[in-house]
């Protein structure tokens, strides 16, 4: 059980392990999903699915254009800049990652565990109620892979069937400080959009109103203190004995917007996996978020990371 409060800090990479793109992975393949050279090539005729969620063509195309000329690290990146294509920019996205909620992508074979299982066992390895767990998660993602996965493991360990699984759910706060890609049923009573791949015009008008793209200008590059999500964020993160983030990426603006250095205790300890990161990245993403001697990081993926270090979340 995790007897302290501990929070995750989901990035992009959390949900790699899973089989969804990243952020730059997201924008070259969504470039070619909006290519109308290769419409009749792919399994979806994305163009045709955002037309009839009532985008123009034309305007797919110069926004498909102009993120190609942009030289941007990502699609968000691009949106936040542009805030002239908010709406079209948030159904692409949609429409280009509801594919991948794929719940078959989600099972790892008992011997093979991902990090969601490792973290799971750790939650459920005594006879303690699972509702006096105390952890909180806070994603950058618009996948609800997390609460699926967490929901159909409650199911089927505990008794009590889908009205106990929604119960010990929402034990857990999770936050999408970004958005989502629709509400997801189990905890918005009923409403929203099931975890499923299934792709139409109907389901990216909901799941793009769920999206949330923050307007990147100077009242934005810090701590978003008027925002829900993040004043809940922040909330969480004062609380915590133990911060740890998976599959982070470090950009500076989600790093100010964080604001550990600010919004956490002082003697709480930070662990972040940095598999790919450089030395001096780290550095500087400890110096930049004020968290110096309380921040350790580790060349590992997400999964290595709870494999080797998991009952740390227990002590």
């Amino acid at each position: 059980m995790i007897g302290r409060p501990v929070v995750l800090v989901l990035g992009a990479g959390a949900s790699a392990e899973y089989g969804f793109p990243t952020g730059q992975e997201l924008m070259v393949r969504m470039l070619n999903y909006l290519d109308p050279a290769l419409q009749g090539t792919m399994k979806v005729d994305y163009l045709a699915v955002l037309n009839g969620a009532g985008f123009p063509l034309k305007r797919i195309i110069t926004f498909r254009n102009a993120l190609a000329e942009a030289r941007v690290g990502s699609v968000d990146a691009f949106i936040a800049k542009q805030t002239r294509f908010r709406r079209v920019g948030r159904a692409a996205v949609a429409a280009s990652l509801i594919p991948y909620e794929d719940e078959s992508s989600l099972r790892r074979p008992p011997n093979k565990p991902s990090w969601f299982e490792l973290l799971f066992r750790v939650m459920t390895q005594t006879r303690d109620p699972f509702e006096d767990n105390e952890l909180s998660v806070i994603t950058f993602n618009y996948d609800r892979s997390f609460e699926h996965m967490m929901f159909v493991a409650l199911c089927n360990l505990y008794p009590g069937g889908l009205r106990g699984g929604r119960k010990r759910l929402k034990s857990v706060p999770i936050v999408h400080v970004h958005g989502t890609l629709g509400g997801y049923p189990p905890l918005n009573n009923g409403r929203g959009r099931p975890y499923d791949p299934t792709l139409n015009e109907s389901i990216v008008k909901k799941a793009e109103k769920a999206i949330k793209i923050i307007p990147d200008d100077e009242d934005n590059d810090g701590p978003l203190e008027h925002d829900e999500d993040f004043e809940q964020a922040y909330e969480l993160l004062y609380e915590a004995e133990l911060i740890v983030l998976l599959g982070f990426g470090f950009h500076s603006l989600n790093v100010n917007r964080l604001a550990l250095g600010e919004y956490t205790n002082p003697n709480a300890r930070i662990l972040a996996t940095s598999k790919g990161f450089t030395e001096a990245a780290m550095q500087g993403f400890r110096e930049n978020a004020g968290i110096r001697a309380r921040f350790e990081h580790f060349d590992l993926t997400c999964t290595e990371l709870l494999l080797r270090y998991g009952d740390l979340l227990a002590d």
